[in-house]
């Protein structure tokens, strides 16, 4: 997800108009042809539960965005973004939110993480990550995200 640096303020982003109807029009495409996607952006979404960041790292039209994103949660895998350094993951409408913590946070910066797309055992898709997703090198593991119904 791009920024629109007309809608930034100097700590944080918003998506312009012409961006999210952007977004909106892939997620379309990629509902009709049955396609699951994973999207990637700077600023955390989500303020709620497992998956929150402070109201003041979130994109600043976040609610606009996580609304296209449960209108499309059926073909959305993930969300993966950064700017919240500490990081956090978790579930939000069935879609897995991952904010990856800064690289000078993730103290075992050599296991930081790698990432395989893959399919189970019926054909659907999954994605791997091994490494850390909190600033805790005990926290390295593997996690594997698969779409929720």
């Amino acid at each position: 997800l791009g920024l629109d640096p007309a809608s930034s303020s100097e700590w944080n982003g918003a998506m312009s108009r012409a961006q999210v109807e952007w977004l909106e029009k892939e997620l379309e495409h990629s509902a009709t042809h049955g396609e699951t996607i994973v999207i990637f952006g700077h600023f955390p979404l989500s303020d709620k539960g497992e998956t929150a960041s402070p109201t003041s790292h979130l994109l600043t039209n976040h609610v606009a965005v996580l609304n296209l994103f449960q209108k499309h949660a059926s073909s959305i895998l993930a969300y993966f973004c950064g700017h919240d350094h500490f990081g956090a993951s978790g579930v939000c409408d069935n879609i897995h939110h991952v904010t990856v913590p800064g690289v000078l946070e993730a103290l075992d910066v050599a296991r930081y993480c790698s990432v395989v797309a893959a399919r189970d055992e019926s054909g659907n898709p999954l994605l791997i990550i091994r490494g850390t997703l909190a600033p805790n090198p005990n926290q390295h593991r593997v996690h594997v995200f698969r779409k929720l119904k």
